[in-house]
């Protein structure tokens, strides 16, 4: 005889769905959190983590404000998270955060081989998107 007990196992992933984080964020972001919109896993490279970062303050000469206040999505690796989350504030969010233009275009760019993950800490992240939204300017 077998016995599943599928209903009392739990899971031991540290990152789900829905969760918003604090993270070692640059020195003038300190309100800003990490929301993990989607997770998928790809054979060659594991699991890929979608997020969402707000109350950011990206200098961006594209930007009508001048000032960039989010990513709205960004793939980062488990390492990248790892390097950069502090505390969870929120196990799962309510709101509904649209990321889908940014990830149909990362992936239709990944599927062809012209787009990675971010393996670096969020913060550096913030700020390489900041320094090349500024060299041309």
């Amino acid at each position: 005889m077998i016995i599943l007990f599928g209903g009392c196992m739990q899971s031991n992933e540290k990152y789900k769905e829905g969760q918003v984080w604090s993270y070692k964020t640059r020195e003038n972001e300190s309100n800003s959190k990490i929301y993990i919109v989607k997770i998928e896993y790809n054979k060659t490279i594991g699991k890929i983590y979608h997020i969402y970062i707000d109350n950011l303050n990206i200098k961006n000469p594209y930007q009508k404000s001048k000032i960039q206040n989010n990513l709205s999505h960004s793939p980062v690796s488990e390492k990248t998270l790892d390097d950069s989350v502090i505390k969870i504030v929120t196990a799962k969010y309510e709101n509904n955060i649209d990321i889908s233009d940014g990830y149909v275009a990362w992936k239709e760019a990944f599927d062809d081989g012209k787009a990675g993950v971010f393996t670096i800490p969020v913060n550096e992240i913030i700020q390489c998107i900041e320094d090349v939204a500024n060299m041309e300017a």
